[in-house]
């Protein structure tokens, strides 16, 4: 079987088997919430290029359908190990996500510390007929996607979007990234969001991409990242319809990744945590509650 830098270079604009899958729990099934875009693109030369850091890439328009060879080689019915398996998950009703997001905007506004800890256990307590975690979570707040954007990280300290990216919370080495904490995000409305990401894990990247780029990289995830999309363009990235009252979980540390809201009209409304989420059925974890490690930096998709 030929080497995955050699069917990337052949099979152009087609999306590969690769470690990364998608899973819906429960009665969530994802066929039908799953487009792929034309490829990636540089953000410099858009209309966007003032509003990105130097090097930022975005998925490239037009969207499509997956093909059957595409669908079979990303969907997955069963959920899997979370380090290789992005997933959905259905939390709340529609109207009860609209009621804790009033709760979240009052706590916020309030200052009240109280209450913001309530509506946190109020969501962990009900995604956790699907998943659960044990040891320390870190709690990253409560986010509003900005409209209008093809990629809507933002790194505060550079006040600049960053593009499709690989988070580096945990300091992990590249070889190890499938063992970093997860990404669990609940959307609470009142809009759909949109969840990018490349079905390739970072050792898939470091194989992909060419020799004297992966020595450059070290152990860059974001430099390797970047010398992937220079070198293949039309590599697509997938896009991922979440609903309100959705979440989804995700290895961040292992998959570039980010939000997508160029059709919305007002940005949907987001609480992430990161920590070790498994699903329910998968790979033993201790099902033991954690604590909670609040945080407000760096960017939250």
């Amino acid at each position: 079987m030929a080497d995955l830098r050699t069917r990337i270079s052949t099979q152009k604009r087609t999306l590969l088997s690769g470690t990364v899958v998608v899973c819906g729990a429960g009665r969530l099934r994802c066929r039908g919430r799953l487009e792929v875009s034309s490829g990636t693109i540089s953000a410099y030369g858009t209309q966007w290029e003032t509003q990105y850091a130097a090097g930022a890439h975005v998925p490239r328009l037009p969207w499509r359908k997956l093909s059957r060879a595409e669908a079979s080689a990303l969907w997955r019915q069963r959920p899997l190990r979370s380090g290789s398996a992005l997933g959905l998950i259905e939390v709340f009703e529609a109207d009860e996500a609209e009621a804790l997001r009033r709760r979240f905007e009052r706590a916020v506004q309030a200052n009240d510390g109280t209450l913001l800890e309530q509506c946190r256990r109020s969501v962990l307590t009900s995604v956790a007929t699907s998943v659960r975690y044990s040891g320390e979570l870190t709690s990253h707040g409560f986010t509003v996607d900005p409209p209008g954007l093809p990629a809507v990280s933002y790194d505060v300290a550079r006040s600049e979007y960053v593009g499709l990216h690989i988070d580096t919370w945990a300091r992990v080495a590249l070889k190890d990234r499938q063992r970093s904490p997860i990404r669990l995000c609940l959307n609470l409305g009142p809009e759909s969001r949109f969840f990018l990401f490349l079905n390739l894990s970072a050792n898939e990247l470091t194989d992909a991409v060419d020799p004297e780029s992966r020595k450059m990289a070290k152990d860059n995830a974001n430099l390797l990242l970047r010398s992937f999309f220079q070198e293949f363009p039309d590599y697509p990235v997938g896009k991922l319809l979440v609903k309100p009252g959705e979440a989804y979980m995700a290895p961040t540390e292992n998959v570039a990744h980010d939000g997508y809201s160029l059709n919305q009209n007002i940005g949907a409304m987001h609480i992430a945590f990161r920590g070790n989420f498994e699903w329910r059925g998968g790979p033993a974890l201790a099902a033991k509650g954690g604590r909670f490690a609040a945080t407000g930096e760096g960017c939250v998709v």
